[in-house]
């Protein structure tokens, strides 16, 4: 590819030249212009250039080569080439002369035309005595002079009784630091220099077009994506550029603004050639930070602003001066961006720094080119156009395949992403179905412990009625019953404990809540008679849910009552049982209310047992006190009559004692 860019712009340069190859076109020699032989139909237009005749100082008419005996004493001056040059007199740069050529044109039916622009800086023209052209006002000084600038294909009438016509121009120059003719006048037939005008104006607009679609197009890109700032200094490169083709060679911005000032039109030819090395250098600093050092980056930078500045805030007249300075900065710094920045860049292969390379010392070349020749150092044609249109179709290749590669490359994270996307939303689902699975453990491990907390809170409510009361058993059991019920939700409870007289054993009811009357009379149950029997003899839960109208009628403790739910639960310990528990409750009754009774009852034996053996131990020792009172009094009784008997017995041994000494 870039091979094939380097050999397109070696062709366009080829016919470029191709009009500068011939050597026999014939030149100016003492003031007369020979062209009698010159085809113009087949070797194309002229240029005249040669030795003019030169008048300084003084503005002269066609009327005044009219008189033969007081014609003025003419020198010689190379055109196209500046009156300041020493090879034409090194006149003054301020002042006002008068050009004259004779020309010698064949005789054609076609007819001829004169191109005369880029005349510093005023200037008026007449042929054959008659005024072709005119661009501001000629004068013999600053006030009488008014500067302007036209560019015109100037038809001339040919006499064929006429054998040398005559060519006077005035130029006055008070403004502009170059003066007189440095751009060659062309002649040749109407027809060629039109269509060479229209070939040259579509050429300029094409390339406007070109740089200005590249241009907007960087913009739009920087806007979109302002990451990038390349793209932006690159946009408004182009957009200089632009500028700076409308204001220089045919000036095109004159056909847009005919009365623009001349003063302004300079300011913007100065203003976007000087201006550019700045906007490079940005551009490239942006690209290549490596290769290029902060301290000539800011120096160009600098110096750069200083001089568009200078150029903006000064008229022509004055910054013109220094016009060397401003070329010796665009050299040197062109030469640096080229092989100091771009050079290094392409010797490190950095990506696209070759053909940047390129592409910048073919403008770099093409525009130094054209400086020489405004210059009037060398006379070849201008094609820093052709240079700038290569330089930014190379750079927007470059920009361009960047960011196609950027797209591609962005396709393919964008196809990774895609997978890694369609990879991530599996482990999410696998994770979210972890995590949708861990979260019904954690509901069933918290609905757990909350059931394990009721259970044991309800445990320790159940347990605590024996610390409240265990003097009267009726009360106590009353007390554990209601918070049973209120526990299950229960409607109706009883309590059962064995009593065991004369060797009988029977259930007899200790404490009910919400008790029926058939209940009531129930009171009193042998081991295995109806449910509550049975329960105590199976030693096992009874639960009775869903009973119907038409179930059989139970003898129970609830009597003839059919409730929807029946929880009857046995009081064991390890080796017996002590009674039986009848809960009826309107509500189903839930597993874990039957393994909570299951639990409790256990515990509601241990402490029934505990306190009828404490009851029971209570009546032994209260029998056993009122034995012992009795054995008391028993005892006192006894020591009371063996101390009667101890005095009868003291009273019948002093009778003894008293009849042995009577006798």
């Amino acid at each position: 590819m870039q091979k094939r860019i380097l050999l397109s712009f070696i062709f366009l340069c080829f016919v470029c030249f191709m009009e500068h190859l011939s050597g026999n076109a014939p030149v100016a020699v003492k003031g007369l212009f020979q062209c009698n032989n010159w085809d113009f139909n087949r070797s194309g237009m002229l240029k005249l250039e040669g030795e003019w005749e030169f008048y300084w100082d003084t503005l002269l008419l066609p009327s005044s080569f009219s008189e033969p005996f007081n014609k003025p004493v003419p020198a010689y001056v190379s055109v196209p080439l500046s009156w300041t040059n020493k090879k034409n007199g090194n006149y003054p740069t301020r002042g006002y002369a008068t050009y004259r050529l004779l020309i010698e044109i064949p005789h054609h039916p076609d007819v001829f035309a004169l191109r005369l622009f880029d005349i510093y800086s005023a200037s008026k023209a007449w042929f054959d005595g008659k005024i072709i052209f005119s661009a501001g006002i000629t004068g013999t000084s600053k006030k009488t002079s008014i500067p302007g600038f036209s560019y015109n294909d100037i038809p001339v009438f040919i006499d064929e009784s006429v054998r040398q016509h005559e060519l006077i121009i005035q130029v006055s120059n008070y403004h502009h630091t170059r003066s007189g003719l440095i751009k060659p006048i062309t002649l040749g037939f109407f027809s060629q220099l039109a269509h060479q005008t229209k070939s040259m104006l579509v050429i300029n607009l094409i390339i406007i077009g070109i740089i200005l679609v590249i241009g907007l197009t960087h913009l739009t890109t920087y806007f979109l994506r302002p990451s990038i700032k390349s793209n932006l200094y690159f946009g408004l490169l182009c957009l200089v550029m632009i500028l700076r083709s409308v204001s220089t060679g045919d000036r095109i911005i004159i056909f847009i603004f005919p009365n623009l000032n001349w003063e302004l039109l300079f300011k913007l030819d100065n203003f976007s050639g000087f201006g550019t090395i700045p906007l490079f250098a940005i551009f490239l600093y942006l690209l290549y930070r490596k290769e290029f050092p902060k301290i000539m980056f800011y120096l160009i930078i600098g110096l750069g602003t200083l001089i568009a500045l200078f150029v903006l805030s000064t008229p022509q007249a004055i910054y013109g001066k220094y016009r060397m300075i401003y070329e010796l900065y665009i050299l040197f710094s062109g030469l640096y961006l080229t092989f100091g920045v771009l050079g290094r860049a392409s010797l490190k292969k950095r990506k696209g720094s070759l053909l940047t390379f390129i592409g910048f010392f073919i403008l770099y070349s093409t525009a130094i080119n054209d400086v020489l020749i405004s210059m009037g150092l060398i006379s070849t044609v201008e094609v820093a156009p052709f240079g700038l249109v290569f330089y930014m179709l190379t750079q927007s290749f470059i920009l361009t395949r960047g960011s196609t590669r950027a797209m591609s490359e962005n396709e393919k994270l964008s196809q990774a992403l895609k997978e890694e996307k369609q990879l991530l939303t599996n482990r999410v689902e696998e994770r979210t179905r972890a995590l949708q699975q861990q979260n019904i453990e954690n509901i069933r491990q918290k609905e757990a412990l909350e059931e394990q907390g009721w259970f044991n809170n309800s445990l320790a409510l159940i347990n605590n009625t024996f610390n409240q009361e265990n003097e009267n058993l009726e009360i106590l059991c009353r007390k554990m019953m209601t918070e049973i019920l209120s526990i299950l939700d229960g409607c109706i409870g009883a309590i059962y404990l064995v009593n065991e007289k004369d060797d009988t054993i029977t259930l007899e009811l200790v404490a009910s809540v919400n008790a029926c009357r058939e209940m009531l009379v129930n009171s009193s149950i042998l081991p295995g008679e109806g449910l509550i029997g049975a329960c105590y003899k199976d030693r096992q839960i009874m639960h009775i849910s869903d009973i119907s109208d038409s179930f059989i009628k139970v003898t129970s403790g609830l009597g003839g009552s059919l409730p929807k739910n029946i929880l009857i639960v046995p009081l064991n310990t390890h080796d017996t049982s002590v009674g039986v528990i009848e809960i009826a409750s309107l509500k189903t009754l839930q597993p874990n209310h039957i393994r909570l009774m299951e639990k409790a009852s256990v515990n509601i034996a241990s402490n029934l047992r505990l306190i009828q053996i404490n009851k029971r131990n209570a009546q032994l020792l209260g029998s056993f006190h009122e034995k012992e009172k009795e054995l008391r009094l028993r005892e006192e009784e006894l020591h009371q009559q063996l101390e009667e008997l101890q005095t009868l017995k003291e009273e019948v041994d002093r009778y003894k004692k008293m009849d042995n000494k009577k006798s």
